[in-house]
């Protein structure tokens, strides 16, 4: 069993999670971050990616748990 730490590259929901942290890393989300008047948009973009990440880990977490 592979920790979820580790992530399994052959699993589909690690595409999408890498989809999400390269749109997440366009120009244009940083530029949507900055007319919603958000002042530190860096340090919001890394909070939306690490939430993202956590909230990943936790699902596995629990499948884990579960099994």
């Amino acid at each position: 069993m592979l920790s979820p730490l580790i992530p399994d590259i052959k699993h589909p929901k690690w595409n999408v999670v890498v989809k999400l942290l390269e749109l997440i890393a366009l120009p244009r989300a940083h530029k949507i971050a900055g007319r919603l008047k958000i002042s530190d948009v860096n340090n919001f973009l890394t909070s939306i990616k690490v939430l993202i990440l956590a909230d990943l880990s936790e699902e596995l977490f629990r499948s884990l748990s579960q099994s």
